[in-house]
Order: C-alpha cells, then structure tokens, then sequence
C-alpha cells in the first residue's frame, strides 16, 4: 500500500501495510512524520538496543529499518536523511 507525506507543516496521509507492519518507511519514533527526531531515534535504538521508547509511543522498529535490510544501524540513519533531503517518504 503507497501513501503521501507532504512536508513542510509536517503533515501526513498514509496507510499502514498490512504485510510489512510498515506505517512510513523512516519514521522510527511513529509519529506520522520523517524528520531529525526519527535519526535521533535509530541512534538511541542503536546505542542501547533494550530501550523500547516511551510507554506512549514505543518505538517502530519495523520502520526504523529504513534500507529493509533487517538490522537497525548506521545505514538506517543515512537512509532516513536522504528521504529527509528528497522532501519525501514511503511505506513500502
């Protein structure tokens, strides 16, 4: 399933996908958004893998895998800030 994110306001559309789990591919925080917060995620999810993120909003790591290689890492964080360059994101 595609959706839009339109940046700027930092507003979303977008559909999760059934199969994957995969709301918005870089949006590790789940917040509807990919921006510096979701690097900043993947850091803290790389430096202290136990951490699940706050009770309220844990963390999405099936979108956190930001190159679908299966790991979170470095690479993820590199592809997060090229969707955030390209002023675009993904859900597949």
């Amino acid at each position: 399933m595609m959706g839009t994110l339109f940046f700027g306001m930092a507003c979303s559309t977008f559909a999760a996908d059934d199969v994957t789990g995969i709301k918005l591919l870089g949006d590790a925080n789940d917040d509807g958004t990919v921006s510096i917060s979701d690097v900043t995620t993947v850091l803290t999810m790389i430096a202290n893998p136990a951490e699940t993120g706050p009770a309220d909003k844990p963390y999405h790591k099936k979108n956190a895998d930001a190159n679908k290689d299966g790991e979170i890492s470095i690479s993820d964080v590199t592809t997060i800030l090229s969707i955030i360059a390209a002023g675009s994101g993904t859900t597949e």
